[in-house]
């Protein structure tokens, strides 16, 4: 069974070239999209995964624009974090990102380009890696690891923290431990003698997907704070136009579990139906000489209980309006998908 990929798929870009790819492939890219990563490396330089060739400017991007970073990326292919292909991409060109194949296409690059060998240097010592597909049989990178690895990790304690993790099948326990103790790197073993699928590659992911990503985190977040308060796991969204707000970020919240209300009217808010939700969502629209966010507020703000309101509005919005919501009862104003779960983030937080 196979399937094309599209917009909101493992990568929209394919959708114009039709590429056909296995479901369980399409699965891991999606799984990969909505992981929170800062940026994926990779040294595939296939055309499945558009990918951006290594330089100054990416570089500064990822090791230096931290500050700009949310733990949300927006599901759309403009929100995806940075793929890089450090081998190349297979775009046809002898000129752009051309591909490495020779050890000596790779010996040119990491030792005359010393930007590329300190980039590695500086993501193993700053970053938690998550290494997908490697062996670790790379002298070249392992070079580099252990560079690094002189830096920040002794060896002498198998309880230290890691600073980075493998998905890998078929490892020896020993070996496992091994890698742990010495090379501070943790194994997600899974064995394929009763799995030759390497569906255990993908019920990792799926476990790393739950506890990362944006949809399934704001989800239990939102069950749990409604568990504890007696509440319901549910958002009320009143937008005059509600299928703006129809999209993987919302089908993510459902099927985590949160009963998504969409109203068009105000007017159709009742206490007793939508009074116990764990929150409600509203925009800023001025249809009327009274915006849409104070028809709402002028009802709610009677009721003897309500959930927080978050307004979900236009960027010009959030600067002009950020005060008068505010004032009237907002918890906070934003408008976009990251700030909208992270601001969700920190008011169910335990």
């Amino acid at each position: 069974m196979e399937m094309k990929i599209s917009s909101g798929g493992a990568d929209s870009s394919n959708r114009k070239r039709g590429t056909m790819i296995p479901n369980k492939t399409a699965e891991r890219y999606r799984l990969l999209r909505e992981i929170p990563f800062e940026s994926i490396l990779t040294t595939n330089f296939d055309s499945l995964i558009k990918g951006v060739s290594p330089g100054a400017r990416i570089y500064e991007q990822l090791l230096r624009g931290r500050a700009k970073h949310s733990r949300h990326w927006q599901f759309s292919s403009n929100g995806a974090p940075n793929v890089i292909k450090l081998h190349g991409d297979a775009n046809g060109s002898a000129v752009d990102n051309p591909v490495v194949l020779a050890r000596s296409d790779y010996r040119r690059r990491l030792y005359q380009d010393g930007r590329y060998s300190n980039f590695l240097r500086a993501i193993f010592a700053t970053r938690t890696v998550l290494f997908l597909g490697v062996s670790f049989t790379d002298a070249y990178l392992n070079e580099l690891r252990s560079e690094v690895l002189a830096l920040v990790h002794d060896g002498t304690s198998a309880s230290d923290e890691p600073i980075g993790y493998a998905i890998m099948p078929d490892r020896p326990q020993a070996w496992c431990d091994f890698m742990r103790r010495h090379d501070g790197i943790e194994i997600l073993r899974y064995e394929t003698k009763t799995d030759p699928g390497h569906s255990g590659f993908n019920t990792w992911l799926e476990r790393i997907h739950s506890e990362t990503a944006s949809g399934p985190r704001v989800a239990r977040l939102l069950r749990a704070s409604a568990a504890r308060e007696g509440t319901n796991a549910q958002v009320v969204w009143i937008d005059r136009k509600p299928m703006n707000n129809i999209g993987p970020e919302v089908d993510e919240l459902r099927r985590g579990g949160v009963d998504i209300v969409q109203l068009a009217d105000p007017g159709n808010l009742s206490e007793r139906e939508h009074g116990r939700a764990a929150l409600m969502i509203t925009s800023f629209t001025r249809s009327t000489p009274v915006s849409l966010f104070d028809n709402v507020m002028d009802r709610v703000n009677g009721w003897a209980t309500r959930p927080p309101v978050v307004v979900f509005t236009s960027p010009s919005n959030v600067t002009e309006k950020r005060g008068h919501c505010l004032r009237r009862g907002a918890v906070d104003v934003c408008s976009a998908w990251s700030s909208l779960f992270d601001i969700i983030e920190r008011l169910f937080r335990e």
